[in-house]
């Protein structure tokens, strides 16, 4: 026999006012124990539905001192603190004001008793991945609002998209988070942002001077969820080795990166580390390695720069050769290294693996030798004039080394290449050229035929991304699709504006270009814009499933007339790869996809129509012979 547990009850009225149209059927009452003041035998929490009947509610709810969350779907919530709601004469809430759109709520905390203090602590919504756009209406209408009392804040009316959200009081250190905002809906933060005072790093390198007897660089990174790297800090070390930063977080997430004093990225921590002490201490050993080598293009001195590590990676130490081709300086360690060789008379630009031997216990010795071997050409205008301004690219077909030159008189030439096969291309102002297809022999016979480019005009696809009811999306990624052309254009994506924008130039002679969207409580949309004037992509929130098969082999979805391989579904939007969930309603193909399908394969496919919320059953591939 089923038991009921009863409370005291109290009754709640109010007037539901919809300022702009808007309308609900109900009023959600959400109530939580002020303080912590739990009526004793009573629940700790409780949510009720109020029915709105000729714009008025009431209903019954358990009596009590409560938080209370006034929330009617779609709108903004109303909030109230401290309310008693005692039995007997009914507690009216007054006329509440219901605005439509999203919201983002939270709190607030910290261990010291100055913070989070009313009106002085405000927390401040930033597009991730912000645009200039973005930038210039967050500084206009800054989407930002300080905490009350309880630490409790409510940033309104806010567009649906990727932020980054910022707690900050002076004196100290502020706490972020990132939040993702759908339409329509509220927002609330996973955790508390936790406010601290300002934690203090030091820092101390050994051994304590750069190579040349100069102070080390150090800089403090802070990892940001769904923004990359932050520097905090980034200031010369004293000539005892000794480096300090007074404004670390309790809960921010860091490196220590170290440079020359002629800012040379010489070490970065491989992992990180939180900033819960004050001081954090860090003791930081730097290898320091004299190495001696010959750089050479062909049989003859290259006099140029060799990049050890990547240009603009955690470790990146540019040595120069003289005239001879003779290089000395010191890096970080001996051993293999993935280098980048550049010149300028003749032009070289190359990616290639340099081992550094130990020679003897004072030094590491190394040789670079790039084959003699040349592409060379020259880019032009449609009229036949030469291109002043333009860049040039050269790939290697299996995409491993990439150059590119800049180009003011036309001519071009790149030399130091190994043998294989290389695709050309050069773009410049709003113009492109074809690519060009030139094979590079391993005897240093000769160079091949120059390569003529000519530079056309781009077109541009324009587009705005919206929720279901029309609003902008905000500092959201639309994946762009290679096109089935056979041109080596790749998958790359751009996030939205502040007003839910994104452009990108697109080779001309395409009449249409592929885009998808994943994720955010979106289902996956996949369609084929016109280029041109700008297109409205509507997002929806309802979706449904397609069945994949287990371990089926590499496969490509069709849909909308764009083909998008299940793998970089899977990467991108987290699916097993079996099962495909939310992905927009529709006609939708899976084909298998072996190596020699671009974009997905002609045969076999299996194809239906998925419904919402329904599952369509395309599994049943055997492997593809």
């Amino acid at each position: 026999m089923a038991g009921f547990e009863l409370w005291p009850a109290a009754t709640v009225t109010g007037q539901a006012v919809f300022p702009e149209r808007s309308s609900g059927s109900d009023v959600t009452l959400r109530l939580r124990a002020a303080g912590g003041r739990q009526r004793e035998g009573g629940p700790e929490k409780a949510e009720v539905p109020c029915p709105i009947v000729d714009g008025h509610f009431a209903c019954n709810v358990p009596a009590g001192v409560w938080d209370v969350a006034a929330r009617v779907r779609g709108h903004v919530s109303v909030f109230f603190w401290d309310r008693p709601l005692p039995t007997g004469a009914p507690a009216d809430l007054g006329t509440l004001t219901f605005l439509p759109g999203a919201s983002v709520i939270g709190t607030v905390v910290s261990s010291e008793k100055e913070a989070p203090k009313a009106g002085e602590c405000r927390v401040t919504l930033h597009p991730s991945g912000e645009t200039r756009g973005a930038r210039r209406q967050a500084a206009i209408s800054p989407l930002s609002a300080a905490v009350n009392e309880k630490g409790f804040f409510s940033i309104e009316r806010v567009p649906p998209g990727r932020y980054q959200l910022v707690a900050s009081q002076v004196g100290f250190a502020p706490a972020s988070q990132e939040v993702l905002v759908l339409e329509g809906a509220e927002a609330s933060v996973k955790r508390p942002l936790e406010l601290g005072r300002p934690r203090r790093v030091e820092v101390y390198l050994a051994p304590p001077q750069d190579p040349w007897g100069k102070p080390w660089r150090v800089a403090l990174l802070e990892k940001v969820e769904g923004r990359g790297i932050d520097i905090r800090g980034d200031s010369p070390a004293s000539l005892g080795g000794v480096w300090s930063f007074e404004g670390a977080s309790t809960t921010g997430r860091y490196q220590v990166r170290v440079q020359t004093s002629d800012a040379h990225n010489w070490y970065t921590d491989d992992e990180v580390f939180s900033a819960k002490d004050s001081p954090t201490k860090r003791m930081v050993t730097v290898g320091m390695e004299s190495v001696r080598g010959s750089l050479h293009l062909g049989k003859k001195p290259l006099q140029g720069t060799v990049v050890f590590g990547k240009e603009f990676g955690s470790v990146s130490v540019p040595l120069r050769s003289d005239e001879t081709g003779s290089i000395e300086g010191f890096l970080p360690r001996i051993g293999k290294w993935n280098a980048s060789v550049s010149a300028e008379n003749p032009p070289v630009k190359r990616t290639l693996d340099v081992e550094v031997r130990r020679a003897s216990a004072a030094h590491g010795v190394f040789e670079i030798r790039l084959p003699d071997a040349a592409l060379h050409g020259e880019v032009l205008l449609e009229d036949g004039q030469p291109a002043t301004r333009a860049t040039v690219t050269v790939r290697s077909r299996s995409g491993a080394e990439s150059n590119q030159q800049r180009v003011d008189t036309g001519a071009f030439r790149f030399e130091g290449l190994s043998a294989g096969t290389y695709t050309v291309s050069a773009e410049g102002a709003g113009t492109y050229s074809d690519e060009a297809t030139v094979t590079l022999r391993d005897d240093e016979t000769g160079t091949p035929e120059p390569v003529r480019l000519v530079l056309k005009k781009k077109d541009w696809l324009r587009l705005r991304l919206v929720g279901p009811s029309g609003g902008g999306v905000v500092g959201f990624p639309v994946w762009f699709l290679p096109s089935s052309d056979g041109s080596t254009e790749g998958y790359y994506s751009k996030p939205t504006d502040a007003e839910g924008r994104v452009t990108v130039s697109v080779r001309g002679g395409q009449s249409q270009k592929c885009v998808a969207v994943f994720g955010g409580g979106y289902a996956t949309k996949v369609v084929a814009l016109p280029v041109g004037d700008e297109q409205l992509v509507q997002l929806g929130s309802v979706g449904g499933t397609i069945l994949a098969g287990e371990g089926s082999p590499p496969a490509v979805l069709i849909h909308g007339g764009c083909r998008l391989p299940v793998p970089f579904l899977v990467r991108n939007a987290g699916s097993d790869g079996r099962t495909l969930s939310n992905l927009e309603p529709g006609p939708w193909a899976l084909c298998l996809w072996g190596p020699g399908d671009r974009g997905g394969g002609t045969s076999p496919c299996r194809s239906g129509q998925l419904d919402p919320f329904g599952t369509l059953d395309l599994s049943g591939f055997a492997a593809k012979e």
